[in-house]
């Protein structure tokens, strides 16, 4: 959503990248023991980029509302 409202689009592409990546790639390792904080990184990740998502559409229609 912020890559949409600005012009940091690329910017943001690899935010979200160094924060999903890392995380996913390490399930691919097969350390088995450190498989759980793994996944706990990446479901905290993604749950975070969804609320982040869903705060800026909410701002947005809030701030649409309020035009004269």
């Amino acid at each position: 959503m912020l890559a949409l409202e600005t012009r940091a689009s690329a910017g943001v592409g690899v935010a979200i990248s160094v924060t999903t990546i890392p995380a996913a790639a390490y399930l691919g390792v097969g350390e088995l023991d450190k498989v759980p904080g793994a996944l706990a990184v990446l479901a905290v990740n993604v749950v975070m980029i969804s609320a982040g998502r869903a705060a800026t559409l909410l701002t947005q229609r809030r701030l649409m509302n309020e035009r004269p």
